[in-house]
């Protein structure tokens, strides 16, 4: 199971530590099967900044990983950016 993120931050927000912070949930969260993280490259600055594209085996794990302390924790950063 694929899920699609498309986030748009703050003009100054750490968008490289963003990434990296979105990338080490693989290791943190164990269902998360694989996840790749592009930063947009800006030809149109009023769409997003990042794509976040993850993916686990099923729904119930997709439950999980939505209700995971790191997860949370991740966007409860994002509301600073």
């Amino acid at each position: 199971m694929i899920k699609v993120v498309i986030f748009k931050f703050k003009k100054n927000a750490p968008i490289e530590k963003i990434k990296q912070k979105i990338e080490s949930l693989k290791q943190k969260i164990g269902i998360i099967r694989k996840i790749v993280v592009g930063i947009d490259i800006g030809f149109n600055k009023t769409l997003s900044d990042l794509c976040v594209i993850s993916e686990v085996e099923n729904l119930d794990d997709l439950k999980i990983y939505k209700i995971h302390p790191e997860h949370l924790n991740l966007m409860w950063m994002k509301k600073g950016w």
